[in-house]
């Protein structure tokens, strides 16, 4: 179960790569060369996914800025145009404002002059009833008739400016609402402005974030090649120490079966009690000999296991770190 722990996200991780064949013994006991392919497969697959996904966003970025500018410039024209606009129209709404006063001060004397007639309207029959001089009434009927055409003359041309003032009323609600629509196309060129101005400070923060990944990742690079290094200096450490264990126990042996040989034909040759003796002897001592470069060599080989599972277990966790880096989920336990 512990073995199908670890070997299981390794495998997930191989495949991915396109590294097929990976299986629990290139953790318990890894070769040489088949190992260094191993991790050249994963290193690539690693470097070809940075690549493809580091210039797809800022090309992205670039067509759409790309196409965003002609549509900036033409909303900046149209501001510029709209601006001018709104100014001109600003000014001819004040003139027509003046005119319009002067209209009203002018409806409102032409009222008084209508009351001013009915009130001699009414005036008029209770005067042809009162007893006057002919002359009198023949020259306030004179009166009369030329104020009455003045009073028409007024009244017409009082007519002709009401309608002209409509007509001018109706060019102003015209022109205010273009001036409406102007206002409302400002806001939205001013709602557009701010979303693009939010748009490029989001793009400034994410060519920082961008900038900090790329730092981060060039930092794991470097401590992932010096891991490397290291986990190839103690492989080649730990084989030197097994092939000088091997080559130290096979001349021990050689010695021991040499020793052997002579003291059985000593034995053979019945030689005196002190020959022997002094054989045995120098058999213990080389013994000896052997039992204490066989502890050294065993706590040299010790040391260098020491190491080399130091520096796998160091190996393990920058490969979780750099598949959580890059979005994979893989789970992993260090032994």
């Amino acid at each position: 179960m512990h073995v199908h722990a670890l070997t299981n996200p390794r495998q997930r991780f191989a495949i991915a790569a396109k590294s097929r064949g990976f299986c629990a013994k290139d953790l318990n006991n890894p070769e040489p060369e088949r190992a260094h392919a191993k991790f050249f497969a994963l290193i690539n697959f690693v470097k070809l996914s940075e690549q493809c996904e580091t210039p797809i966003p800022c090309l992205r970025e670039r067509v759409k800025r790309k196409e965003d500018e002609p549509k900036c410039e033409a909303l900046c024209h149209k501001n510029t145009a709209m601006t001018e606009s709104l100014g001109r129209y600003k000014e001819t709404q004040l003139v027509f404002l003046r005119e319009r006063e002067a209209l009203e001060q002018e409806i409102e004397a032409e009222g008084v002059n209508r009351e001013t007639l009915l009130i001699a309207e009414q005036i008029g029959p209770t005067r042809s009833r009162v007893v006057q001089s002919p002359n009198r009434i023949r020259r306030n009927i004179v009166t009369m008739f030329a104020t009455a055409s003045e009073d028409k003359r007024t009244l017409a041309m009082n007519e002709a400016k009401i309608r002209d003032l409509q007509a001018k009323i109706a060019a102003l609600l015209n022109i205010e609402k273009a001036v409406r629509e102007c206002v409302e196309q400002l806001k939205m060129y001013e709602k557009e402005t701010r979303a693009l101005d939010a748009a490029q400070k989001e793009l400034g923060n994410l060519r920082d974030h961008l900038d900090l990944k790329k730092s981060e990742r060039t930092e794991l690079l470097l401590k992932r090649d010096r891991v490397f290094k290291q986990l190839s200096n103690a492989q080649e450490k730990l084989d030197q120490a097994q092939r000088h264990v091997e080559d130290k126990r096979l001349a021990s042996q050689r010695a021991l079966e040499q020793l052997q040989r002579e003291y059985e034909m000593a034995v053979e040759r019945r030689e005196d009690d002190k020959q022997v003796e002094e054989l045995r002897r120098e058999v213990d001592k080389i013994e000896r000999k052997m039992a204490e470069h066989m502890k050294q060599s065993q706590a040299e080989l010790n040391e260098l296991l020491t190491e080399y599972w130091r520096l796998r277990r160091e190996t393990e966790v920058y490969m979780e770190t750099l598949a959580e880096k890059r979005g994979m989920q893989v789970t992993s336990i260090v032994v």
